[in-house]
């Protein structure tokens, strides 16, 4: 059922149907590896290490479940490294902060939008709002003012 919703990209249902899996079925590997192919493939590493921390004991020698956390783990480890500090990532993005100045990467742990803002919150919906310059405004996915806060300055 799981590969059905993955099909018709109903992804919140996919994910809801492979944590149930993973609830009834906490000692077979398929639901684990289910939810972590989707996670690798949208690049959420973040999720696989935690996906990582819940599997028992007994399953943790899965080769193939290894080889997609160890290289989350890398990629995940890379950007913390990068970075002082790294938000939650929400609508496929996450604010970044270097320096005192924020900006953002995207899920494949790539910058997305420079580092350049005095202070900035996470996406909601497609915009996140970022402080330049003592004001706070919106701006797209390229890091430019949107449209709306255009005609309202």
């Amino acid at each position: 059922m799981a590969k059905a919703y993955d099909n018709v990209n109903q992804f919140e249902n996919y994910e809801d149907t492979c944590n149930v899996i993973i609830s009834k079925f906490p000692n077979n590997i398929v639901g684990y590896l289910e939810i972590v192919k989707y996670y690798e493939k949208d690049k959420r590493h973040d999720k696989i290490i935690k996906v990582y921390s819940t599997l028992p004991k007994s399953l943790k020698s899965n080769e193939e479940f290894n080889d997609i956390y160890k290289k989350s783990e890398f990629q995940f480890t890379y950007l913390s490294s990068s970075y002082q500090n790294i938000g939650r990532f929400i609508n496929n993005f996450a604010t970044v902060k270097e320096k005192d100045l924020y900006g953002f990467v995207d899920k494949s742990t790539s910058l997305a939008i420079p580092v350049k803002f005095n202070n900035a919150r996470n996406f909601i919906e497609d915009n996140p709002a970022v402080l330049n310059e003592d004001k706070w405004f919106f701006i797209d996915k390229d890091g430019e003012k949107t449209l709306l806060e255009i005609l309202l300055q």
